[in-house]
């Protein structure tokens, strides 16, 4: 998961994530970082990209400005 504020740092490690051959999950801003920080729901957990994506939905996290989730 990615959270932070600066575009260009978001396409740098979205960038790199892929080119590990991983599917980023870019949540948002940092000021959603802990909603998906150690001891939350979906911390730990042995998941696909996609039942991330709807977990953090059901949080209340649905991406911002970029394009994201």
């Amino acid at each position: 998961m990615i959270a932070g504020d600066d575009k260009q740092a978001f396409d740098t490690i979205a960038r790199l994530v892929r080119d590990a051959g991983f599917e980023p999950v870019v949540v948002g801003p940092l000021r959603d970082a802990s909603r998906f920080d150690e001891g939350t729901p979906v911390s730990d957990k042995a998941i696909t990209a996609a039942e991330l994506r709807t977990a953090l939905r059901g949080r209340g996290i649905r991406g911002w400005g970029f394009g994201w989730i």
